[in-house]
């Protein structure tokens, strides 16, 4: 391909011309799929991931500047795309690891092939929803007791209030929480 043709795809693909758009994914799809293999090996989820970025890609193609090489510009369009995914997966997976520890049930997050989408998607806005009934202060200590694994003083130094304080929060939070979430095993305490 010569250079000024090139040029001319570079023009479009930063116009956002499908056309180029397209040409520009093709040559560039093996080191993109390479990218996507190092933070995952399922075919699904490399499927999902690439969907992301090609959208991701075609939004912002306007962005790319020309300054610097297009290669190196998808690469990094590539890997946001690849650590947002991954952020969202792990975040995924420690909420469902708190509702195990509220009720003792196993769940599995969206990002699981255990069960049908359906009911992983049921599950998750379940937890999702019942986190939403927490006021702020009890969703507040909630996740950083069971998700960033704070004590009850750092937590208590991260809300500036008394240790005390965080301990009821948290209590209520978390019967709050097994209440809506297991009404058939809540505690008699």
């Amino acid at each position: 391909m010569s250079t000024s043709s090139f040029d001319d795809v570079i023009a479009d693909f930063r116009g956002g011309e499908v056309s180029a758009f397209e040409r520009v994914w093709r040559e560039h799809l093996p080191q993109i799929l390479s990218d996507v293999r190092q933070y995952s090996g399922q075919y699904d989820e490399i499927q999902d991931i690439l969907q992301e970025i090609r959208i991701s890609l075609y939004r912002s193609c306007h962005a790319f500047t020309g300054t610097g090489e297009l290669s190196a510009w998808i690469h990094g369009v590539c890997r946001r795309c690849c650590l947002h995914w991954l952020r969202a997966k792990t975040r995924c997976q420690k909420y469902m690891a708190s509702y195990v520890d509220l009720c003792g049930e196993a769940i599995t997050c969206p990002f699981d092939d255990a069960m049908d989408c359906e009911e992983q998607t049921f599950q998750y806005e379940r937890v999702l929803h019942a986190l939403a009934i927490l006021t702020e202060r009890q969703r507040q200590v909630v996740t950083l007791r069971t998700i960033h694994g704070y004590s009850t003083k750092e937590v208590a130094l991260v809300l500036q209030c008394a240790p005390g304080t965080v301990k009821a929060t948290y209590f209520a939070a978390i019967h709050r929480l097994q209440t809506y979430l297991c009404p058939s095993s809540r505690s008699t305490q």
